[in-house]
């Protein structure tokens, strides 16, 4: 997916980890893991240089490959090139349970089915219906 490497900066001496044509400071990764907790820095201190470069590598592919995806996000727009104004679905645990199975139906999946069948496939929306009924057992 992407050709990763970690790069020496003859300059100021300042590493990077290069994940296509994106860039982060190996400081920043090492601050970030070290903001993790003792945990993290004990097992990121403990590792031998090879390693760390791995981990290095793999932190920085995740964040770029997120920063990229974010980038993607479009806001869904009206017939008029205007943002949508409708309430977003309910998604939380807490809105779900409250909701009969037959009103999950009729007012989350069939105001969204169309758009929700662009990304998914019938049998996935099957598996949400047949979730929120489990979730509904419980």
């Amino acid at each position: 997916m992407f050709c990763v490497e970690i790069v020496q900066e003859n300059d100021d001496n300042a590493q990077y980890v290069s994940v296509g044509s994106m860039c982060i400071l190996v400081n920043m990764i090492v601050e970030h893991i070290h903001n993790q907790g003792s945990f993290a820095i004990a097992y990121y201190n403990d590792l031998d240089a090879d390693d760390k470069n791995d981990i290095l590598c793999t932190v920085a592919t995740y964040a770029i490959s997120l920063v990229t995806g974010l980038m993607g996000v479009k806001v869904e727009r009206d017939g008029n090139n205007m943002h949508l104004e409708s309430d977003a679905p309910p998604v939380l645990l807490a809105q779900l349970i409250a909701i009969r199975h037959g009103k999950f139906g009729s007012e989350v999946l069939k105001p969204y089915c169309d758009h929700i069948s662009t990304f998914w496939f019938l049998e996935d929306l099957d598996q949400m219906e047949a979730d929120h009924r489990d979730l509904l057992n419980l």
